[in-house]
């Protein structure tokens, strides 16, 4: 028995009753059609593709548009639950331009240099860059120089790439004056412990260091995994139990909560004998009890510059852009 032939254009054109050049138009993408088909119309065509189980040929069409219809995210593994946000909002907006997302993880700088060579090979249109500043030089100049545009959420990078900075020194400084007001006068510092973010967690608790000196604070600074097993987290609070410290200064909300936790179930009262914060300003420590004092992008929205990702690949004459999303002090119960 032979298989049933393939749904084309023509048969979707037929059943929602418009011509094969509206169902490619809408099929493609395309924005740049002087009369582009009405909502209505692009609704019918996708819901007459759906009915007959019509898929594009991406492969062909990448050939002809000499596009691949793909923008790939470079990312550390693991992610973290901001990341999880943005690429909610990264689908969300390529969705919105028949474009497809493609995660490229990837764990050290070898597996790296492997992910960057994929996407010079043609992989996708557009690359978004998570970790820009953890990377080596060679491979920033090497995203710096692929034949794509590329967005990068950092604070620095080479003038090739678009950057979304988040500026989070302010915000560290504002927080120990913050604490500082409060009576605050020894702390402890919780880093993580990772070699992805190694460039970052040094520089971080540089200016952690650097606030906390100029308000004359010295710092017990501890590092442990991004996820702290029982063993550190109790490592931690006895080290504060001993030293008398007022203050839990952690370099993620992730890593303070378990703190939080942990300083309620032995009996330690927060905030009122021990302040604790975060970083990240994740929706776990909006609602955990107390809520979790933290420092990070109030309402975190990255459309906008995905959008403009986007654009370039239609209009590559638009360059690169530089964009401030600041972090903020976010005070709540906790601090």
């Amino acid at each position: 028995m032979s298989k049933p032939a393939r749904p084309t254009q023509a048969d979707v054109a037929r059943l929602a009753g418009v011509s094969v050049a509206t169902v490619s138009y809408v099929a493609s993408g395309r924005s740049s059609r002087s009369k582009p088909a009405s909502p209505e119309t692009q609704e019918r065509v996708l819901a007459a593709m759906e009915e007959l189980g019509y898929r594009p040929q991406w492969a062909a069409r990448a050939l002809r548009r000499q596009r691949t219809g793909l923008l790939a995210v470079l990312t550390y593994a693991p992610l973290n639950p901001w990341a999880e946000e943005l690429l909610n909002q990264v689908q969300e907006v390529a969705a919105g331009r028949a474009t497809e997302t493609v995660i490229l993880r990837y764990t050290d700088d070898e597996h790296l240099a492997r992910q960057v060579k994929l996407i010079r090979g043609g992989l996708a249109d557009a690359v978004l860059v998570l970790g820009l500043e953890d990377m080596p030089e060679n491979i920033q100049a090497r995203l710096a120089g692929l034949p794509v545009p590329v967005l990068a959420i950092a604070n620095d990078g080479p003038k090739q790439i678009s950057l979304v900075r988040q500026r989070e020194q302010g915000a560290i400084v504002d927080l120990f004056a913050h604490l500082a007001e409060r009576g605050v006068t020894a702390f402890h510092y919780v880093a993580e412990a990772s070699h992805i973010h190694r460039r970052v967690r040094a520089r971080r608790t540089g200016w952690v260091t650097e606030a906390a000196n100029a308000l004359g604070f010295d710092p017990v600074v501890h590092h442990i995994t991004a996820l702290p097993t029982p063993t550190e987290v109790a490592a931690v609070m006895d080290k504060v139990a001993t030293d008398g410290s007022s203050a839990l200064v952690c370099a993620s909300d992730r890593t303070a909560i378990p703190l939080l936790w942990a300083s309620l179930s032995r009996g330690v009262s927060v905030p009122d004998q021990l302040r604790i914060s975060g970083m990240g300003n994740i929706v776990e420590g909006e609602v955990s009890t107390p809520a979790l004092t933290t420092l990070g992008v109030r309402s975190p929205d990255y459309r906008a510059a995905i959008e403009h990702l986007l654009s370039r690949v239609e209009e590559p004459s638009l360059g690169p852009t530089a964009v401030d999303v600041p972090w903020e002090m976010v005070i709540r119960g906790s601090a």
